[in-house]
Order: structure tokens, then sequence, then C-alpha cells
């Protein structure tokens, strides 16, 4: 099991460059995506209801400009995680919030599993949705098509652990004691932010992540919340 290190400076300098670089792209993005979504939204008042050949695509489009906005979401995360927004969260409502966003495509099994009494949470929700998120996604990429998530929710350590498990083929050895760094990844199109915006989020909570991952076992990543950060 590996537990995310201790910071060091090279990284908090990436994510610091990081955090310039995004803070623009988001913005420019998100206007271009708002003149989209008002631009499919007009056109689609125009339609006459029964034509079904332009409207579906009109929706497809636009559930893509959602995912998309819904990804920006999580890269805006990464730098708003160092100042989190508690409030008491119940956590297993927010799990299902984020499932019927629709991140785990068909072909997919989700099991949910939450202890029972399970006390609220002391956390910014925002930001531990985007941390889901990025697990979901993680683990949708690394099945291929199908294969089973447990979402797990459980007391421990007088705090609350989140974790979420695949069926996956597990990180590669070599790259493993790095997972948790910016910009490391095992697939060559992705941006590799997802395990470092989990350990953020994680630590700015005053708790930790920790990752298992074998070829046999897949992969599981936890997060923990104390009950009282400090």
């Amino acid at each position: 099991m590996i537990e995310s290190p201790s910071p060091t400076d090279r990284n908090e300098q990436r994510l610091a460059d990081l955090e310039l670089f995004i803070r623009g792209v988001v913005h420019d993005l998100n206007n271009a995506l708002n003149v989209m979504k008002t631009t499919l939204y007009l056109l689609r008042q125009r339609l006459p209801e029964d034509e079904v050949k332009i409207s579906r695509p009109l929706l497809r489009i636009n559930d893509q400009v959602d995912a998309i906005r819904t990804l920006l979401e999580g890269h805006q995360a990464l730098y708003h995680a160092s100042q989190p927004v508690r409030q008491r969260v119940d956590l297993r409502r927010l799990v299902e919030q984020v499932l019927q966003e629709g991140h785990v495509p068909e072909g997919y099994r989700v099991e949910v599993r939450a202890e029972e009494d399970l006390p609220p949470a002391e956390v910014d929700p925002r930001l531990v949705a985007a941390a889901l998120r990025a697990l979901l996604r993680n683990s949708v990429r690394a099945m291929s098509g199908s294969g089973e998530i447990q979402v797990r929710l459980a007391r421990a350590d007088g705090g609350v652990e989140l974790a979420v498990a695949d069926s996956g083929p597990g990180i590669p050895p070599e790259i493993l004691d790095q997972a948790f760094e910016p910009f490391v990844s095992t697939w060559p199109d992705h941006a590799g932010l997802g395990l470092a915006l989990v350990q953020r989020v994680a630590r700015a909570h005053g708790g930790r992540a920790t990752l298992y991952s074998s070829p046999e076992e897949g992969t599981r990543v936890s997060l923990f919340f104390p009950q009282h950060a400090e």
C-alpha cells in the first residue's frame, strides 16, 4: 500500500505553475462553452418536436458540453483545494449525486456500500465530489469497456473514509511510487492530474490519501477525512 508522500518543493512549484495556466484556460473555455450552450438551446427551441434526426444529435452535443464543464470544474478544484469551505455533508448522498451525473458508462457495474449510521463529514462537498469524479474516470479508463467499481464509506480512525476500488489491471509497478505526483499517467492522452487532485483534497481537510494496486486485485484509492481537521 502506498501512502501519498510528503509534499515536495518540486511538486508544489509544478502545481503553482499549473494553477496560473489553468485559471486562464478555464476562463476562456467556460466563455466558449456558455456560447455553445446558449446556441444549442436556441436551436432546440426552433426545432419541431418530432424532428428526432436533428434533436438527438443536439442533445448528445449538449451532454458533451456538460461533460467538459464538469471536467473543467475538476481542474479548478486542483487549485481551490488549498482553501476548502467545510460543511456538514452526508457523504452517501454526495456519492449518489455524483453517480447520477453519468460518469460511469454502460457496461460497468457500480456497487455502493455505506456503513450504517455514518456521521456527517466536515468537508467541502465540491472538492470531495471533484475527487470522486476523478477516481471514477480513472477506474473507467483502467477497465476498458467493462468491469466493477466499488465505492465504500466507513468510519476509520476517528473520521470517515471514502474508498473507490476497481477490477482493472492495476498501476504498473514502475510508476506506483509516483502515482500521486502531478503529470504522472499510464495513458498518453491523459494529463495525470486525477490522483494529484485526490491527494490535495485529502490533505486540505487534514486527512490523507492511500493507494493499493496489483494486477490481480485492481486498484483501490482511499481518502480519509478526520472528524476534526487541524
